[in-house]
């Protein structure tokens, strides 16, 4: 879902592919009941534990439902605008149309007209480029960013599996998905040099990168 965030209809295949999977593991952990220590008495509990959260709710409520453009509408949005690192520093407009590829509004945006009178033809300004920013959200799903509610999802699943196995005398353990506001930014936001790399080079830009690497989210 990271992979293909600017490619909507792609995106959108992996979303619901996500939500069937998520629900899967509840219907797998109980296929396997007949290896888990008094299961039934567990499992009610965790069941009831389960149906009090929120998001496991909305999860397990939407398994039947297939998310489609117009359910993503209302919520997401999806802007271009001149960035500073991956924070936008000056937005170019309302929201684009949802469903448009990011690198095709991209290279819309480089050949504009705008576009060469607020960054110039030398790009001396440092760490400033166009880009895109997304944010996924389905209504059904929750008020917060698709993505996030995912892997929030998959960890609270992955605890109860870790409980089964604990049952069983495993020591297997699901380890946690961290998604934290700089690996949003990193998935959210589409840059010029994410498409194109050598941009960096061709504007001067790679030791100002080997210097500062914070301002373009890179290891040193």
């Amino acid at each position: 879902m990271g992979r293909d965030y600017h490619q909507p209809f792609f995106f959108l295949a992996r979303l619901n592919s996500a939500i069937q999977a998520l629900r899967n593991i509840t219907w797998k952990l109980q296929s396997e009941k007949s290896k888990i220590s008094d299961f039934q008495a567990w499992y009610d509990g965790v069941q009831a534990t389960m149906r009090r959260d929120p998001i496991l709710r909305s999860f397990c409520e939407a398994r039947n439902v297939v998310v489609k453009q117009e359910g993503l509408e209302s919520k997401s949005n999806f802007r271009s605008g001149l960035f500073r690192g991956r924070r936008m520093k000056l937005g170019f407009g309302p929201n684009l149309p949802l469903m448009t590829e990011s690198a095709t509004e991209l290279r819309r945006l480089r050949a504009s007209s705008f576009a060469k009178l607020i960054l110039g033809s030398d790009r001396s300004a440092i760490g400033e480029q166009l880009g895109v920013e997304r944010r996924w959200i389905v209504e059904k799903l929750g008020e917060e960013e698709v993505l996030s509610l995912c892997i929030l999802t998959l960890n609270k699943l992955g605890e109860v599996v870790s409980r089964a196995h604990a049952r069983c005398d495993s020591n297997y353990c699901c380890d946690h998905i961290l998604c934290d506001e700089y690996d949003k930014q990193n998935f959210q936001v589409l840059l010029e040099t994410d498409l194109d790399p050598s941009l960096s080079k061709k504007w001067g830009w790679d030791e100002a990168v080997e210097s500062l690497p914070w301002l373009f989210n890179r290891a040193p």
